[in-house]
């Protein structure tokens, strides 16, 4: 980026460095990493990981991931609230700004596209008309590759009590009751179909969801593509660093 395209940042999105792309391919295990090797604080851009809750269902990093580096945005918000873009976008920029106020840069992980877009562009603005150029990379994996993952993912979510989770549910608001998996498994504890059933009909969604994100980064980003399955997980992270440090340094 050249420095009159670091200019146009808004000052909230100085030291900021976004790693986006479709469930399941890994981006909070290697947004992790990156974050230890940078010093970095983790602001998370997931539409369903800000409620609090629902840690198995919603894939949120496990505690040994969290440790790595501060985490923001996940579990910060009660499963009786509406959530949108603009609200996310208030308090993505409070918590960047926080961030930078300890001098320290920040890592915007997620998969939830309209959130990013609403953070980096606002909710109006056309992005392949815009100046603004955030830094970032898009992580993404061969197709057989994600669909393998997410089967694995879903029924992984089973063997841990993601059943458990939703039926000690209670109310929740409109938005949260969007959550992939809790439709399904409600019907299953209905007796509406079997556990089998159940399983299927989850990793269908999110592979459908998989796919809708990640032709919604395609078509609407210019963060710099990274194709997970030709790379190991330490050349991922050690490239990545590479380039956040590279955008870092042309804003000094």
């Amino acid at each position: 980026m050249s420095a009159d395209g670091a200019a146009r940042r808004p000052y909230h999105m100085r030291d900021a460095f976004f790693i986006v792309g479709p469930t399941a391919v890994g981006k909070s295990e290697l947004a992790a990493d990156v974050a230890a090797e940078l010093g970095a604080e983790i602001v998370s851009a997931d539409a369903f990981q800000i409620y609090k809750g629902f840690r198995i269902l919603t894939a949120k990093p496990d505690s040994k991931t969290l440790a790595k580096a501060p985490h923001h945005l996940i579990g910060s918000m009660s499963i009786l609230e509406e959530m949108n873009a603009e609200k996310f976008r208030r308090a993505a920029v409070t918590a960047i700004e926080q961030i930078h106020a300890r001098r320290k840069p920040a890592l915007v992980v997620g998969g939830s596209g309209l959130y990013i877009k609403a953070l980096t562009h606002g909710l109006t603005s056309d992005w392949k008309a815009s100046n603004v150029n955030p830094p970032g990379v898009l992580v993404f994996r061969d197709r057989a590759e994600r669909c393998a993952r997410i089967d694995l993912r879903v029924e992984a979510m089973m063997e841990q009590g993601a059943l458990d989770e939703v039926r000690a549910t209670g109310p929740m608001s409109a938005t949260a009751a969007k959550m992939i998996g809790l439709r399904e498994i409600r019907a299953h504890l209905a007796g509406e179909m079997s556990i089998l059933q159940c399983i299927e009909k989850i990793q269908t969604a999110t592979r459908q969801y998989a796919k809708r994100q990640l032709t919604w980064f395609r078509n609407q980003t210019n963060f710099e593509p990274l194709n997970l399955s030709l790379i190991t997980h330490g050349e991922a992270v050690k490239g990545i660093t590479a380039r956040a440090r590279r955008a870092f340094a042309e804003l000094e």
